[in-house]
């Protein structure tokens, strides 16, 4: 999704949407935020079948974001997201980094 999508479904402004997905912790971000957020983003951590989507995704190696490739944005936009992601991803799982 587009962070105007995210937006637009979270009552957030623009702004505050690419605020949280550059965070790699919620530390610091009350609970009405975090559900506001990440029910925009269509992820319910407290519905299983949606974890287990989600989970299941996550799992597959390696994850090619086929989806995110035909974006206007994926250079500008979900490249550095990925990268982020990924390097967080390394440092809490004690894996090297991919390139």
């Amino acid at each position: 999704m587009t962070t105007g999508e995210i937006a637009k479904r979270s009552g957030f402004s623009e702004y505050e949407v690419l605020a949280l997905s550059e965070m790699v912790t919620w530390e610091g971000v009350n609970l009405v935020t975090f559900r506001r957020f990440t029910t925009a983003c269509g992820v319910d951590f407290l519905d299983s079948v949606c974890m287990k989507y989600v989970r299941d995704y996550l799992r597959k190696r390696p994850i090619r974001f086929k989806y995110l490739k035909t974006a206007p944005e994926w250079e500008g936009y979900y490249i550095p997201l990925i990268q982020r992601w990924r390097e967080n991803y390394a440092v809490k799982r004690g894996m090297p980094k991919e390139n």
